[in-house]
């Protein structure tokens, strides 16, 4: 396959990301929140693509977001565009190739999110009562990576050959390797 069409393909997986999240996700609402799909593949696509990749991603996922969403234009594609470069620049301080690191950066994620969106709510004028607050932020960030724990060992296996970051070699890979070239 080649680098074009997993890319693609990456593009493909966002499309049914958002219209599973659209239609499916939306009946699986605890306490009216449902898992954020769409952020989740903006988030494996910063840990999976190199910055570029994970920007465009980013932007179609938060695009897709703000056009199936009832929020301002653009304003999700910023956000998430903006959550993947603070992955990427996590990626590079931290190690983020195991899964219960990659969730605890979606949940902080998803937790900045939901106070830059409180907010913008707030500006506009919009007064949300404290524990409703409260209760829906961190209910959205728990059930996001719950669903993203959930789907994490699937998409590792899709989405590991996209990886632009090369894989370190193991030592019995290399050790393997000299064997075969002494024979």
């Amino acid at each position: 396959m080649t680098l074009k069409m997993k890319y693609r393909l990456f593009l493909l997986i966002i499309g049914v990301a958002a219209l599973l999240e659209v239609t499916l996700v939306s009946h699986i609402r605890i306490f009216g929140v449902k898992p954020d799909l769409l952020f989740v593949m903006s988030a494996y696509a910063s840990f999976f693509f190199s910055l570029p990749w994970a920007l465009f991603f980013g932007l179609c996922a938060g695009g897709l977001k703000d056009i199936f969403g009832i929020y301002g234009v653009g304003f999700n594609a910023l956000l998430f565009c903006l959550w993947s470069l603070i992955f990427n620049k996590v990626s590079r301080k931290i190690a983020t190739d195991t899964n219960p690191v990659r969730s605890v950066c979606i949940f902080i994620a998803v937790l900045g999110n939901g106070l830059v969106w409180a907010t913008a709510l707030l500006s506009k004028g919009c007064v949300i009562p404290f524990g409703i607050f409260t209760r829906t932020v961190f209910l959205d960030a728990a059930y996001t990576v719950a669903a993203a724990m959930l789907l994490l060992p699937w998409f590792e296996k899709i989405l590991l050959p996209f990886q632009d970051y090369p894989e370190p070699e193991t030592e019995t890979e290399g050790v393997a390797a000299a064997e075969d070239s002494t024979l």
